[in-house]
């Protein structure tokens, strides 16, 4: 469904791999509630000594532990 909607040129990806609704795709739209339907996940950073090791989805709590 993703390919389709870029090669209708309705969404477009940017240099970062993000994707984004196109000029097209507005007129279709065409209202800021449409944004809301995606969901966007948040990634946290697991460090160790400032280095980064890993990123993890669901952020964990204080006496939580993970493999």
């Amino acid at each position: 469904m993703l390919n389709y909607l870029i090669n209708t040129n309705y969404i477009q990806k940017t240099e970062q791999g993000k994707l984004v609704i196109s000029l097209a795709g507005e007129k279709i739209v065409n209202r800021f509630q449409f944004y809301a339907v995606f969901a966007d996940t948040q990634d946290y950073v697991v460090k160790q000594g400032g280095t980064g090791i890993r990123s993890i989805v669901i952020p964990l709590y204080v006496g939580n532990q993970f493999a």
